[in-house]
């Protein structure tokens, strides 16, 4: 017997498993599909913020779990961001 399923994935196969556990009475651990932001305040550190955001976004193609899905700028920061992003 199994005492626990850990599953980084697809929504669909992460559903597929939450229904067997259930049905089993196995707890799950589910990490799928989403949507990471990533928000820019005006006291963040640019080169930082600059390079967690391109590797988040591209690093391996953005199909990580933990990919960047969306960017959230403060409105004083916005060109300065977008310009260093743009050099990158």
């Amino acid at each position: 017997m199994v005492d626990k399923i850990s599953f980084t994935g697809s929504t669909a196969v992460g559903k597929m498993i939450g229904e067997t556990c259930g049905r089993n009475l196995v707890s799950a651990s589910l990490e799928l599909g989403g949507k990471n932001p990533l928000v820019i305040i005006p006291s963040a550190n640019m080169e930082n913020a600059v390079e967690g955001a391109y590797w988040a976004g591209f690093g391996t193609a953005g199909k990580r779990c933990t990919s960047l899905g969306n960017l959230i700028i403060h409105e004083d920061i916005y060109d300065e961001f977008v310009e260093r992003l743009m050099r990158r």
